[in-house]
Order: structure tokens, then sequence, then C-alpha cells
């Protein structure tokens, strides 16, 4: 984590928080971002089959 996702989540959760368990912070902040990285690439390659499917030009319907 760096210093300003720390600045962050010590606004989140306080001060005395994050030092008592900052390692716990830590891990929760690496799962976190693991599953919105998972989840960036499942609409990125949603948007491309999509794209694939659409012809050039025409609306894809809402």
């Amino acid at each position: 984590m760096n210093r300003e996702q720390l600045t962050v989540i010590r606004g989140l959760v306080g001060d005395a928080i994050a030092q008592q368990d900052l390692p716990a912070l830590e891990k929760a902040y690496r799962d976190f971002r693991a599953g919105m990285d998972s989840l960036k690439a499942d609409f990125e390659q949603q948007l491309r089959v999509d794209e694939q499917k659409t012809p050039a030009g025409q609306e894809v319907p809402q």
C-alpha cells in the first residue's frame, strides 16, 4: 500500500485501527484491488464481445 492509499484507509478506519491492524488492512486492500481488477477485466472482455457482435456505426441497445 502506498502512502496515499494508507492515508485514505486511515481516514476510513482511524489511525489507531490502521496502526494496530495494518497487516490485515493491507491484505484486505490487496483482496479488494484483485477483485476490482478482475471485475474490470470481465467488463472489458464483455465490451469487446459486444463490439464484435455489433456492426460498425450501429448503436448497441441499452
